[in-house]
Parts: C-alpha cells; structure tokens; sequence
C-alpha cells in the first residue's frame, strides 16, 4: 500500500514518462524525478524511483504487474507500447 498521498500520483507520472519515452529519448530516473518535480512540486530521490518501480512490477496488493524493462542503449526505461495500467488494473480486479 502507498505509504503517502504522492505515491499513486508519482505511479502515475512514472508510467506516463515512460509510456511516452521513444528510441532516441528513453525515460531515465533523472527525466522521471524531473517530472515529478515539475508536476508535484517536489523532489524525490533515485532511491523512491526504484521502490515505486518495484512497487509497480512486483506488487500484489494491486496487482498491477507492470513490465517495466530497463535497456542497456540507448539506455532507459521502457514499457510495452501496448500495455495499459488502466487494463492491467481492470484484468487484476475483474472490473
């Protein structure tokens, strides 16, 4: 379970920063804190970026199961084009 009011809206912009990342742009940590602090207001460490990674891919609470990869080059993260958390929550919950 999130342990503050940011960690849902952080998933969020996580998954969207690297839903949008391409092959010349990969999403890195720096480019999703960055947007974190742009959009929340507030800075969080490379450290919270993994633990909500981990959160995302590995949680059962929600069993969101996002298969976020990390390439070698060009390096960054990335995620199917055709995943969707939305469908991934729906399947889990059987909504």
């Amino acid at each position: 379970m999130p342990a503050n009011k940011n960690a849902w809206l952080r998933y969020l912009i996580i998954i969207r920063t690297i839903k949008n990342s391409d092959e010349s742009t990969p999403a890195t940590k720096d480019k999703i804190i960055e947007e974190i602090r742009n959009e929340l207001g507030i800075y969080v460490s490379e450290s919270t970026i993994e633990k909500d990674m981990q959160f995302l891919k590995y949680s059962s609470e929600f069993a969101i199961y996002a298969p976020i990869t990390y390439r070698k080059s060009p390096s960054g993260y990335w995620l199917p084009p055709n995943w969707s958390m939305s469908d991934a929550i729906k399947k889990a919950w059987k909504i």
